[in-house]
């Protein structure tokens, strides 16, 4: 098994023209090295912004924008490295 890692954080479902985003976090004592913002089915073609994304104190958030007419669902990943055993 590898030192990298990932977590999804919580999906969160926004709804037509609705702005906002999940986060997701590593777990105590592993080192943040990157994140991801993407929506929660990335094979379906979705009019959604990222507007704004970063690493803020060991969480990594994202900010979307609904510019569908129907609810779509995002999603924020964490990229992380374990402690060395």
């Amino acid at each position: 098994m590898g030192r990298v890692v990932s977590f999804d954080g919580t999906l969160q479902t926004l709804q037509p023209g609705e702005q906002g985003g999940p986060s997701a976090a590593c777990m105590p004592g592993m080192q943040f090295l990157s994140g991801a913002c993407t929506a929660a089915n990335p094979t379906v073609l979705e009019d959604i912004q990222v507007q704004q994304f970063g690493f803020d104190q060991k969480v990594w958030f994202c900010n979307f924008k609904n510019n569908e007419l129907t609810p779509v669902t995002v999603k924020a990943t964490i990229f992380c490295l374990k402690p060395a055993t």
